[in-house]
């Protein structure tokens, strides 16, 4: 027998049975899934828990905790929880571990709908889960999910601005990330940026809460504890936090099941969907115009989502150690070098296209060079020229002569981002023709010129 777990068992069923009654209507509801212990609940809390049906032990090397060996593969999902959830949108809280995403996911799908009412309750409910890694992990049952790409670490940025600081800075010890948003934060507003919790070192949210309707799903950095009082107390501070920025306002009782799909209006639908769909597109403007003040690993990745913009197809290489992006049309094969300066670019930035395009025509003997530069980032574009002319008395361009030269030698195109940036215009207003901006690019060597 394991005592002190045994002893905590006893201890909580003790509280259980000798706490005074709570009135389920004015209290704050809060749901935990797949938690082995619950921390202690309020005075003004009602606070359920679906068990791990079987005390595993933790894993060091893999942050989960396991069934027991009796039980076999094929049967891990009820070794955790539960059959029956209870019905969610009940909750003005829900929180997920790790274990019920990892190994109860058919449990979890099956209350599909419930979740997505949930999130349109008439209150603030909030849905906490764990991010463990990929989108695989969630589109059967989370209904605000944001496109995951999976990587790992260990550094976080905390957010000083937003409520779960303090939380996230006393556990941030206990922290890691297994996925972080497929997007930077670096290329948002700061509106849209106040929902993002930490970041990791490429400003890439790997904390975050997604809103939808009156609720919000919370995702958190995969986190371990040493025992399941540590676990406890962590549960018993996030739930603080959230009760904390969320408040339930006790004299406005409406019931739960105003938020299940027999009784929502039929524009509701459509109306979240419009709104969902806004966002996003401001979300894509924003990281668009993000490209006349960015620099480094960020820079590349808002350069091609503005491609891409342009439907024109591309990947991005830097991470890969390579030149930044590559273009892949019929009309245009092209490697790019992406530079963002606080000032002009000289032939030694050119060169490091030179380098890498040497090596891409190894593989492609037509393969097209461009340089796209981010120059004098911090001033206003309309004004770049004027600053450059103060740096170099004859320059007449972006780019000094040496570096013009370079390029037109090598059939480089030399481009700067604010040229782009009006490109993606000159399509908002339908005037934008892909196949003759490609062939532009294709046929010009050095100073690219945009005809508007």
């Amino acid at each position: 027998m394991n005592r002190p777990k045994d002893i905590m068992r006893r201890a909580m069923r003790y509280r259980i049975r000798n706490a005074p009654p709570v009135d389920r209507r004015m209290a704050t509801r809060v749901l935990l899934l797949g938690f082995e212990f619950a921390p202690e609940h309020k005075q003004d809390e009602l606070l359920e828990a679906i068990r791990i049906r079987s005390r595993g032990r933790m894993e060091t090397e893999t942050g989960f905790r396991t069934p027991k060996k009796k039980y076999s593969s094929e049967w891990i999902p009820e070794a955790f929880l539960e059959r029956e959830i209870p019905t969610v949108y009940d909750y003005h809280i829900v929180v997920v571990s790790k274990e019920a995403i990892r190994f109860g996911r058919d449990f979890l799908s099956a209350k599909k709908d419930d979740f997505a009412s949930l999130m349109r309750a008439p209150f603030p409910a909030t849905l906490v889960v764990p991010i463990i890694g990929g989108n695989e992990n969630y589109e059967g049952w989370v209904p605000n999910m944001e496109k995951l790409k999976q990587r790992e670490g260990d550094s976080l940025k905390l957010k000083d601005k937003h409520w779960a600081y303090s939380f996230m800075k006393k556990y941030q010890k206990n922290f890691t990330w297994r996925a972080h948003a497929d997007l930077s934060i670096a290329s948002h507003n700061e509106e849209q940026a106040q929902r993002y919790i930490a970041t990791n070192i490429t400003d890439n949210p790997i904390a975050f809460e997604s809103p939808m309707g009156n609720g919000r799903t919370v995702f958190l950095p995969f986190y371990t504890f040493g025992n399941d009082t540590e676990e406890s107390l962590f549960l018993r501070d996030l739930l603080n936090s959230i009760q904390n920025r969320y408040k339930v306002r006790k004299d406005e009782v409406i019931p739960s099941w105003v938020s299940k799909p027999d009784y929502r209006l039929p524009l509701e639908e459509e109306i979240e969907r419009r709104a969902k769909s806004i966002e996003q597109e401001k979300a894509s403007l924003s990281q668009i115009r993000s490209i006349l003040w960015l620099d480094g690993l960020e820079l590349v990745n808002s350069v091609a989502h503005t491609l891409r913009q342009l439907d024109v197809r591309c990947e991005v290489k830097e991470i890969e150690g390579r030149h930044d992006v590559e273009i892949f049309e019929p009309e245009l094969h092209a490697t790019v070098e992406v530079k963002g300066l606080s000032g002009y670019a000289n032939y030694q930035d050119i060169r490091q296209l030179l380098d890498w395009h040497v090596e891409a025509r190894r593989q492609d003997e037509k393969v097209k060079g461009i340089f796209l530069l981010n120059d004098f980032r911090e001033a206003e574009p309309e004004l770049r020229l004027s600053k450059m002319r103060e740096k170099v008395r004859d320059g007449k361009s972006l780019f000094t002569k040496d570096a013009e030269r370079i390029a037109e030698t090598n059939n480089f195109c030399l481009l700067t981002s604010y040229q782009l940036f009006r490109v993606f215009k000159l399509k908002s207003t339908g005037s934008f023709n892909k196949l003759d901006f490609l062939k532009t690019i294709r046929d010009t060597k050095g100073l690219f010129q945009l005809e508007t």
